[in-house]
């Protein structure tokens, strides 16, 4: 290795550790505020920082189905803080609360999801914004299937066998 590529190596790790450091400091900081704050690794790997102190006070959520390939595949919701440090997720994160309607793709609740939210202590504003997107899924569902009876591509007549 040349005395170049030597020097280029030290200045790339140089970089990295520095990006390690502002990280450390930044969850230093939200671990002052938030002394129960827990790292938590999730599917492909999505590194969330959560703390059940915000529960209560989560007002935001990312939502996600857990697997690309598989047309059911569960929807995880990930409930949220905005802080001046980044976000703080609550504990649990990634709460299954419905899964992918294998048919048109769309997000349909599971059986008690409301009830499991509450019992983590989420604001019920929070449920109702995330009640609003399973009823704008399930009308996005509505409104595709009554365009494929209104496009023909689904008939009441069965299409010949020959």
């Amino acid at each position: 290795m040349s005395f170049e590529q030597l020097a280029k190596k030290r200045e790339e790790a140089a970089k990295a550790l520095a990006v390690i450091d502002a990280e450390l400091e930044r969850v230093e900081r939200l671990k002052a505020i938030y002394p129960d704050l827990k790292r938590h690794v999730g599917r492909w790997d999505k590194v969330a920082y959560c703390s059940p102190s915000v529960n209560h006070l989560v007002n935001k959520y990312e939502h996600r189905f857990n697997c690309g390939c598989c047309g059911d595949s569960p929807m995880e919701l990930w409930p949220y803080v905005e802080t001046h440090y980044g976000r703080v997720y609550s504990d649990p994160t990634g709460i299954f609360i419905g899964e992918k309607d294998p048919y048109l793709g769309g997000a349909v609740s599971r059986s008690g999801w409301r009830e499991q939210l509450k019992g983590y202590g989420i604001p019920e504003a929070l449920i109702e914004d995330v009640a609003q997107m399973f009823k704008d899924e399930r009308d996005k569902a509505r409104e595709a299937v009554e365009a494929r009876y209104a496009e023909g591509a689904v008939t009441d007549e069965p299409e010949p066998l020959l």
